[in-house]
């Protein structure tokens, strides 16, 4: 008699793992669109649940017990609404079409699981997260036993329909054998949902990968530091260079570098351990030419294994172009030191950049001139009362350049002052942008008290130093209005 009663039940858990195939082949063929996926599970978890529901133990006319809240619970777990929806309903139809005293029952036996997992699914499997470790054994059995326990204890509220004396008869098998099955049924679903996102994050890893590998403006090289040979280059690779993708994969670090070989296996070794991940070298390609590279490098792991990556640039243009720019600076620090005048160098900003010794003599700084910006470094006092802030401002606006004669300058640490004559003018490049403004100070302190000078002895008698007639005679003309 036990055993006509238990056969039923394990029968019913042995065709409810046809539900985790159906889980796993939905996680396989992702490339389904979506709602094409859930009409198809509809149809799967219905199709299941009357096959679960054919296999039932009967006690009475129209009162049976099968795994149909099984099906529902796991459905509305890791299936999700629409799958879940149309299984129900399925399986709803299905019990009225059998009627029978447990109708009601049975209804509640299927609709009941099935909210009790999606209210789980939303509470604890959150959209396109592959972290389901806190997510426990003991959980999944609580959740699936506690509903079974749920769904028997409603059949007491119906004595008309089930007979006390029925329940308690299945009771303790139901308990015992739906919620392991039921487990058993999660713990694959969710094992396979783990790997499934698992797959797909380093699906999209890799096709990330490949994309920024083979599409980066820098030479890209997978090196393995076992066999010392490449096992991957991209095309910028195969253009500097001159080999071929095939050719690369025969070659190693040391056939473009000229460095001994053990010299070169100590700077692989730095790589490999993260101890340095910057390198510049010189590189032959495959025509001879030699060429001078930079190489940023990172550990990277595929298949298991470690392999190196390195982004290389070529900067030999980049590097005479600096040694060019070293000597046209060195010669215009020379130039600038043999000038009289004072010159003062400023970017865009007005940040001063270069000042020779002549204009640090004028201004006699208290503080280092470089990167400070001329308004605040430089006190000139123009005769028109502008404010050097306004100059400047029309100068980098206009382009165009402006000239003061004979400025008042306020030197720094003697707080004394001298003339000078002041050129400002705009710096622009080649497409005519400006790129910072050049000041040329000539110191007229001299001339101007020789003038001054000139013009007092030109006006007065050099014995008694009063007005001479010269003077009146100019007064008189200038009064003659």
């Amino acid at each position: 008699m036990f055993f006509e009663m238990i056969l039923p039940f394990v029968t019913n858990i042995v065709l409810l793992l046809s539900l985790s195939i159906v889980y796993s082949i939905y996680s396989i063929h992702s490339r389904v669109p979506t709602y094409v996926r859930k009409l198809i599970m509809g149809g799967a978890i219905s199709v299941i649940g009357f096959i679960v529901m054919s296999y039932p133990y009967e006690t009475a006319p129209g009162i049976f017990f099968d795994g149909r809240s099984i099906v529902m619970i796991t459905s509305g777990m890791y299936f999700g609404p629409l799958p879940t929806i149309m299984g129900g309903l399925s399986l709803g139809t299905y019990r009225l079409v059998l009627g029978g005293a447990g109708t009601i029952p049975g209804l509640i036996e299927i609709i009941l699981p099935g909210v009790v997992g999606l209210v789980w699914r939303s509470k604890r499997l959150k959209q396109g997260s592959n972290d389901y470790d806190h997510i426990t054994i003991l959980e999944q059995y609580m959740l699936i036993f506690g509903t079974q326990a749920v769904v028997l204890l409603v059949g007491y509220l119906f004595p008309n329909q089930i007979p006390y004396t029925i329940i308690n008869q299945i009771f303790l098998p139901i308990m015992i054998i739906h919620p392991l099955g039921g487990l058993g049924i999660s713990l694959f679903m969710l094992a396979n949902r783990k790997n499934f996102f698992t797959n797909q994050k380093i699906n999209e890893t890799k096709i990330k990968y490949d994309t920024l590998f083979n599409n980066s403006s820098a030479a890209s090289f997978l090196y393995d530091p076992e066999t010392k040979k490449y096992t991957d280059v991209n095309q910028t690779a195969i253009d500097i260079y001159g080999y071929t993708h095939d050719e690369f994969l025969t070659l190693g670090i040391s056939d473009l570098n000229p460095l001994p070989s053990n010299e070169i296996d100590r700077l692989i070794d730095k790589a490999v351990n993260e101890e340095k991940n910057y390198f510049i070298a010189k590189h032959i390609t495959k025509h001879g030419d030699v060429i001078t590279v930079e190489s940023h490098t990172s550990v990277i792991e595929l298949d298991n294994k470690k392999h190196l990556y390195l982004s290389t640039r070529d900067i030999s243009h980049r590097l005479k172009e600096k040694h060019q720019f070293e000597t046209m600076e060195l010669q215009l620090k020379t130039a600038l030191s043999s000038i009289h005048d004072g010159v003062i160098l400023t970017n865009k900003y007005g940040e001063i950049e270069l000042v020779n010794e002549t204009a640090k003599e004028m201004i006699n700084p208290t503080h280092d001139l470089i990167n400070r910006s001329i308004t605040e470094a430089v006190r000139f006092y123009f005769n028109d009362n502008t404010d050097l802030v306004e100059i400047m401002e029309r100068v980098v606006t206009d382009l165009q350049s402006v000239t003061f004669d004979q400025t008042t300058l306020v030197q720094d640490k003697s707080n004394e002052h001298i003339y000078v004559n002041v050129s400002i003018s705009p710096l622009v490049n080649q497409t005519e942008d400006l790129t910072g403004t050049i000041l040329i100070l000539r110191d007229v302190t001299l001339e101007k008290e020789q003038y001054e000078q000139i013009e007092f002895i030109s006006q007065h008698d050099s014995v008694t130093n009063l007005y001479n007639r010269f003077f009146l005679e100019e007064e008189i003309k200038r009064l003659n209005t």
